[in-house]
């Protein structure tokens, strides 16, 4: 994979950012000297905050947690490349420390490492703790094969519950394209399954516009009944609305479960919501719905690679926080 610069920025935008999940930083949010970051964090303004943890860095204030927080936000910016440069420099100082070694394995899955640097993290990794290692292995493996399947169960029962994943809106808030075909399938599927409730997920990631809102406006217009469509307006990823579902989900009785989305993104959508309901026990039925499309070749390395990090979040491989909780348990 050809690396990109990535330019940090803070946010501009209408919405109020401190809503959306998944949220950075929360490792961190109860250690004072690191509050003002959090806060700058939870407001988007990552170009701020980085700024404070480049100063910590240059100072060797808190060094080890700074290289960590800053590796955290430069992979969920996805700029996977400076993200293993700053895991390497946390490893230098660090080299036991288990979040290091876990997330440099799944930052070089992503910008498609060596396979002989992946597997010295795994060796690490296995050093320091066996457990910990057998489980991120067999997620990323997990990922490796079925980050490009695009064959998925027939339908075969009358659905429970049919998840919407949703997407950027223009800036006027009309629905785009590439969503009006994520509804009109999901439109098909209310006619079809008259009983099932539909969530809506997404928020007001780029404008003052929530996706779900607009979503349920939308097929409001085309005939669907209003108390069946669950708007969800706290996501702002893939690894959001998965966690919108899923809290929807542990509140109800759905044993038949349809998720409906682009086609190029339905591996990594059904993987992620699969890790999901296996993560709160939950043994639903899991079925894929999307319009048919062309898929580019491009697009369709970056979406598989994008598999590996959304995974991670919801399995609990992601934080440092998590790996802490692993530790615990």
């Amino acid at each position: 994979m050809i690396a990109q610069k990535v330019e940090i920025a803070n946010y501009n935008g209408e919405a109020d950012p401190t809503i959306l999940i998944p949220r950075t930083g929360t490792s961190f949010q109860e250690t004072p000297d690191f509050q003002e970051i959090v806060d700058l964090l939870k407001h988007w303004q990552y170009k701020s905050a980085m700024d404070l943890l480049d100063e910590n860095i240059q100072t060797g204030a808190h060094l080890i947690d700074s290289l960590l927080l800053k590796s955290e936000i430069l992979a969920m910016w996805e700029d996977n490349e400076e993200a293993i440069h700053v895991l390497k420099e946390a490893l230098s100082h660090a080299p036991h420390n288990l979040y290091a070694n876990c997330m440099i394995i799944i930052q070089l899955l992503i910008a498609q490492g060596s396979d002989e640097e992946i597997n010295h993290y795994y060796e690490e990794l296995k050093r320091l703790s066996p457990i910990i290692h057998d489980e991120l292995k067999e997620l990323m493996t997990f990922v490796d094969q079925n980050k490009s399947k695009f064959e998925f169960r027939e339908i075969d029962a009358p659905l429970d519950l049919i998840c919407v994943f949703g997407s950027f809106l223009n800036e006027d808030g009309s629905i785009p394209s590439s969503l009006q075909k994520r509804l009109n399938k999901t439109y098909e599927l209310a006619k079809e399954y008259p009983n099932a409730v539909i969530l809506l997920s997404g928020g007001a990631v780029h404008n003052r516009h929530s996706e779900a809102i607009e979503m349920k406006k939308y097929l409001e217009s085309v005939g669907i009944e209003s108390e069946r469509l669950i708007p969800l307006t706290q996501a702002k990823d893939t690894a959001g609305n998965v966690m919108e579902f899923l809290e929807y989900i542990k509140k109800g009785d759905y044993h038949r479960i349809c998720m409906v989305s682009s086609l190029i993104h339905l591996p990594r959508a059904w993987m992620t919501l699969f890790v999901g309901l296996k993560q709160i026990g939950h043994g639903a039925d899991l079925y894929c719905a999307a319009s048919a499309e062309k898929i580019e070749a491009d697009a369709l390395a970056r979406e598989m690679s994008y598999s590996y990090q959304t995974v991670s979040r919801i399995a609990g491989f992601f934080i440092k926080q998590d790996i802490e909780d692993r530790l615990l348990s």
